[in-house]
């Protein structure tokens, strides 16, 4: 009687029943053992709610009545390793302690469970009892106790040790012990997000492909990039800037996950000592393993002058972790040197002083007030085609599955945007946010039946200035969403994969403009830079879209590879870029 007391309080029916004895057949014979219990004051009646319940004398003789179980089964011997690398005696308490602590579990019902927990240990008789191994059966009798909540709270993040020992063993391939802490750290930070930080609505987006958050396994610590502001280095009471620049990355290293992106370079450019200085440093600093996977995006639209001359200092810089924003009046001098020599990728914008660009045309305002910083905190994508799929061709259906799925990016932005201000405590910072429509190609053929065309574009621009109009609702002062026309790669190739899983090769296939193999992904711009479209009807379309993205629009053409078709390609630069497109490269 004692023991089930402890679970929780009784009536008199209740009672019985759960010592397994009949109400109608054992009534005498409870009766008597029940008043000896009242009588010693063992148990009570509580007298608001009229049922037993357990005094403080009998809880007291439960735990003696424990001990003396635990010292003849020999629980006292059970010998634990813990994950602090230290071996100890086994001690429920330490269950109900954790219980408490980081489930948040009331004490009463965390005894319950530890004792249950006790109790399967000393029945299996296990040898090698570990810390994690306990963990594990406490998660085995939280769930066999409907206690779902508490379980998801104690769940332990990490890597199985077949992952560790296949990661060690190709250390060597994917670049060596850098490489093995920085799987291992990313594989915690990344299930910690989606277990502890994201909604659980949020998270099973991400999960089930509907969702791209770029970069999740970092997010909790870094940005995707942040501005640098030259004019400010070369302040610092005659610091070299180049210096300051280096100090600044460094710090940064683990900060920034994608790209560096610094701005008011003018006078650095204008004086040819220190623009080499700047060059030579931004080679040296790039072409360290430290950085690798991320880019330097210097933006240089501001001026004309000397531009080009810093621009030739990095003829000889094979590698494609520098990105250099200029001015669209430079696109004829350019483009023929990129034909005759390889160098740093140019971006070419229409941009103002108030803004700069990321590598993939996104926009950063950096007119700011003073001592605030802009960080481009996250970048995502919305699977258009897993929406289309899902609605059967619904517009209707489609347009609201939209403004859900938006609404958990937003979500995901803003508990973004908290955890940054927590990293960087009393800094001032402008949060810009940007998220991209993945496949929308794919996906207005799978809604019409026809990929969509300058003459047959509404559908496509409803949808996007939907995503729109729901980004300028969830912005705020310093906090800002855009919707832009580029999403990654990484987005294309993870939400066409799933995709293939729940729906079929042959489904997805069908919707794709390219031609269809293993390794085929969605389209990662609105318009696909890399399909055959009459480049007439192509222009008509990217022009109408460019003017309703807020993010920013880069436009991508084939680089010419030969001299003939250099001035063609400019003619077509120069008219996209006239027509509304934010930015363009050649690709």
């Amino acid at each position: 009687m004692l023991k089930q007391l402890s679970k929780h309080d009784m009536n008199y029916t209740e009672l019985i029943r759960s010592v397994g004895m009949n109400p109608q057949k054992d009534a005498g014979k409870f009766s008597y053992h029940l008043k000896k219990l009242l009588s010693s004051k063992l148990i009570r009646i509580n007298e608001k709610t009229k049922l037993y319940e357990l005094s403080h004398s009998g809880r007291a003789m439960l735990e003696v009545i424990e001990q003396a179980k635990r010292k003849l089964s020999g629980s006292d011997l059970l010998i634990v390793r813990r994950s602090e690398c230290s071996i100890e005696s086994f001690d429920k308490n330490k269950i109900v302690n954790a219980l408490v602590k980081e489930a948040g579990m009331p004490a009463k019902l965390a005894h319950k469970v530890a004792s249950s927990v006790e109790e399967k240990l000393l029945d299996l008789k296990i040898e090698y009892l570990s810390a994690p191994l306990i963990r594990e059966l406490v998660n085995s009798v939280l769930i066999d106790q409907g206690l779902e909540k508490y379980r998801h709270k104690l769940t332990r993040v990490g890597m199985p040790i077949y992952d560790v020992t296949q990661t060690i063993k190709n250390a060597s391939k994917q670049g060596g012990a850098n490489a093995v802490m920085r799987t291992a750290a990313n594989s915690v930070l990344k299930e910690y997000v989606l277990l502890n930080v994201l909604p659980r609505n949020v998270a099973d987006a991400y999960l089930s492909g509907m969702i791209d958050i770029c970069f999740l396994e970092s997010w909790v610590m870094s940005v995707y990039g942040k501005a640098y502001d030259a004019s400010m280095l070369n302040k610092d009471e005659g610091a070299d800037v180049c210096e300051a620049l280096m100090m600044k990355f460094m710090e940064d290293m683990f900060a920034v996950e994608r790209e560096f992106l610094l701005y008011n370079l003018s006078d650095v450019i204008a004086n040819k000592k220190l623009s080499k200085q700047l060059a030579s440093t931004l080679i040296k600093t790039s072409s360290l393993s430290l950085f690798e996977g991320r880019k330097f995006v210097l933006n240089i639209a501001d001026g004309l002058e000397n531009v080009e001359d810093f621009v030739e200092t990095f003829d000889k810089h094979q590698k494609d972790n520098i990105s250099i924003v200029v001015s669209k009046d430079l696109v004829e001098n350019a483009l023929a040197r990129c034909i005759s020599r390889e160098g740093p990728e140019l971006v070419f914008t229409t941009g103002s002083k108030s803004e700069i660009l990321a590598s993939d045309g996104y926009k950063i305002s950096v007119n700011n007030p003073e001592n605030t910083e802009s960080f481009l905190c996250g970048v995502a994508a919305v699977n258009m085609p897993r929406l289309a799929l899902q609605c059967a061709g619904n517009e209707e259906e489609f347009m609201e599955s939209i403004r859900r799925t938006m609404q958990l990016i937003i979500t995901a932005f803003m508990k973004k945007m908290n955890l940054t201000n927590m990293l960087y405590g009393n800094v001032n910072i402008k949060h810009h946010f940007i998220v991209s429509p993945c496949g929308i190609f794919e996906a207005i053929k799978c809604l019409t039946g026809e990929y969509p065309t300058h003459e047959s574009s509404d559908i496509l621009l409803n949808v996007l200035r939907e995503m729109v109009k729901l980004a300028l609702k969830g912005s705020k002062k310093d906090f800002q969403i855009g919707v832009a026309n580029a999403c990654l790669l990484q987005s294309s190739k993870r939400m066409i994969k799933s995709d293939i899983e729940r729906f079929g090769f042959k489904t997805v296939s069908n919707l794709s403009p390219y031609h269809t193999s293993s390794n085929f992904t969605y389209s990662s711009t609105v318009v696909p830079y890399d399909t055959k479209i009459p480049q007439e009807d192509r222009l008509q379309l990217e022009a109408k879209v460019a003017k309703v993205l807020n993010g920013g629009y880069i436009a991508m053409l084939p680089k010419p590879t030969k001299d003939k078709e250099a001035q063609e390609a400019i003619e077509l630069a120069e008219r996209y870029l006239e027509v509304g497109c934010d930015s363009l490269k050649f690709i």
